[in-house]
């Protein structure tokens, strides 16, 4: 990239600019040549690292498949930690961190975001988005009770159908819970669709754990709905009838013929272990 626009030369804060520029229109990959220029002239310039984090961030969202090995993600997590080391008590401090948290996340180091946002939290103790993404990622290492309490505070300064259908996975709810009435009285003013059916998915835990079934599936059935709904609307493909054509395809593709007529398989009875294989899904250790 040439440092210069309409035959004028750009120093670092102008390139920065131009970069920033770039960004906010929309365009981050030519807004990243700009800011990575920025950085090549003034390796200390906090807006160029703030601007080429979000760049990146952006550009990930665009990436099919996992990303806990993003290039993009592991850049922007670099450039908004090293924002934040060279001006920690930045205008926009609490922000960035929120977006190095989320940006962590992603990538799987919760550790390394837990720190980063307990930094956030000490000098901005009532940011809400702060207190949340704290509390997914001390949910994410195993650390449940400081997780809860994270999620009770967030709940104090804005409570919310995410803050429930979050906490709901980490306790075991009992008849006299003041969180039931709480997400009762959330659910008949959410106009939401998608909050209103996490608050129903919620509710069907937390009424299941005190053996109230009839309840536990009302809400159950009333969050499927409007879950259904949900993706129908955005148009993610999501209706009943591709679901049905998939699982019909799954059917006809996976059938006993081409495994009996590969030449690995063996009808042998002898027990074959797969370990270290990642899964999804919960573990009910109370029950």
């Amino acid at each position: 990239l040439m440092h210069h626009v309409a035959g004028q030369v750009l120093d670092a804060d102008a390139l920065a600019e131009q970069g920033s520029r770039m960004v906010l229109m929309g365009n981050p990959k030519q807004g990243v040549e700009y800011l990575r220029e920025a950085l090549r002239l003034n390796d200390r310039h906090v807006n160029a690292y703030v601007y080429l984090g979000l760049a990146k961030q952006s550009i990930s969202e665009t990436e099919p498949g996992m990303r806990l090995g993003s290039s993009d993600l592991i850049e922007a997590a670099w450039a908004y930690s090293r924002a934040l080391e060279l001006a920690p008590e930045m205008t926009d401090a609490s922000s960035v961190t929120k977006y190095l948290g989320m940006v962590l996340e992603l990538l799987g180091r919760h550790e390394e975001a837990v720190t980063w946002l307990e930094k956030g939290i000490e000098r901005d103790p009532t940011n809400h988005d702060l207190l949340y993404t704290l509390a997914r990622n001390l949910d994410s290492v195993g650390r449940i009770e400081e997780a809860i309490s994270a999620y009770r505070e967030t709940a104090k300064i804005q409570n919310s159908a995410m803050v429930h259908g979050r906490l709901c996975s980490l306790k075991k709810y009992t008849a006299h819970d003041e969180d039931f009435q709480e997400m009762e009285d959330l659910l008949e003013t959410e106009t939401d669709t998608k909050k209103a059916a996490y608050l129903g998915f919620a509710l069907g835990k937390a009424y299941g754990d005190i053996k109230d079934y009839d309840s536990a599936f009302h809400h159950l059935e009333q969050a499927n709905r409007r879950m259904s709904k949900v993706f129908v609307t955005a148009g993610s493909g999501h209706s009943m009838d591709g679901v049905r054509e998939r699982a019909h395809t799954i059917k006809h593709a996976f059938t006993a013929d081409p495994i009996d007529g590969h030449p690995l398989y063996s009808a042998s009875a002898t027990p074959i272990f797969i370990v270290g294989l990642p899964r999804s899904g919960s573990t009910l250790v109370e029950k």
